[in-house]
Formats: structure tokens, sequence, C-alpha cells
């Protein structure tokens, strides 16, 4: 019968020359030690921004391109990111998570679920969680999209969207 073993992990790291990527601890076989390896599921970390959208109602859209569905990570993959927008003048700011699973690269397979994480002020949202739609625009390119609420009447109430997210 299997049983859980906790660790306590030593892995060798310099600080002044950091990998350039995410990483893992993981046991290598080989050496019979802890070390540093790919991240979980292969996944790497990316950013996708739009900035000054428009302070007005209306569909905004994060796309993430260079999908794999046909090998790893390839089919029965997900992607799970945050999505912050931010007012301009600084006067309100959201942060949601975002996991999207898909089985293949069709939009009857594919499945969103949107958790609000926190806003500033409570009372006050930029982006409807409600209204978060995936659907494939090519066999590599997923396009997610959502509505925005009316932010004001200036530029200075126009929104900053960054997406970060790991595809695994």
């Amino acid at each position: 019968m299997p049983s859980r073993t906790k660790y306590t992990v030593d892995v060798l790291f310099d600080p002044a020359s950091t990998p350039g990527e995410d990483k893992s601890v993981i046991w290598n076989e080989s050496s019979g030690s802890f070390a540093l390896g790919d991240a979980p599921g292969g996944g790497t970390g990316f950013t996708t921004c739009s900035y000054d959208e428009s302070y007005t109602a209306g569909t905004r859209y994060i796309y993430i391109d260079d999908i794999d569905t046909t090998s790893p990570p390839g089919n029965n993959s997900c992607i799970k990111g945050e999505l912050y927008g931010r007012v301009k003048d600084g006067t309100r700011y959201q942060v949601a998570r975002i996991v999207v699973g898909f089985f293949d690269n069709s939009n009857g397979t594919t499945k969103i679920t949107v958790k609000e994480d926190v806003r500033y002020p409570d009372s006050k949202v930029i982006y409807n969680i409600n209204s978060f739609t995936p659907a494939w625009q090519s066999a590599t390119q997923l396009r997610i999209e959502y509505s925005q609420y009316t932010m004001g009447s200036t530029d200075s109430q126009n929104v900053d969207y960054c997406f970060n997210y790991v595809v695994f």
C-alpha cells in the first residue's frame, strides 16, 4: 500500500544565474537526488496584455496563440491563469483566476471557470466574471471573450489588462 513521505529538500541554486524559465523540484532517478526540472506538465509561464482599452462598456478579448493540441501538452490540456484589470487613474482594479480545460481544439469540448479573487473598491467591478466564453479561432489559437463595464468618460479611465497564464 502506497504511503506519503514528506521530504525536506535542498537544491543547489545560483541566484546570480537563474534558469530563465519555470522550474520545479523533481526526483532525479539517475543521480538519486532531488534537482531542478521542468515545470509540472511541461508548462511554461506566459503573459499577454492589452493596454489602454476604452473606458466604455463592450466586449474585450484575450488571445492565446500557438497552443499545441496534437501532442504533449496536447489533448486533455488546460490553461490556468490570472486576469488583472486596472483603471489607469488608479480608482479600481480587479483580479480573477481563470481555468480553461479542453479535450481538443473544438468549442464543444472546451470549458471555462472564472473565480474573482479580489477587487478594489469592493463595490466596483471592471469586468463581468460571468461573461467569459472560450472559442477556438484556429487549430492553435484560443480566444477568450468577456464583457467590460463603463469606467467613466475620459481616457484616464481606460483600462489596462494583463493575463498571466500557464499551459499544461
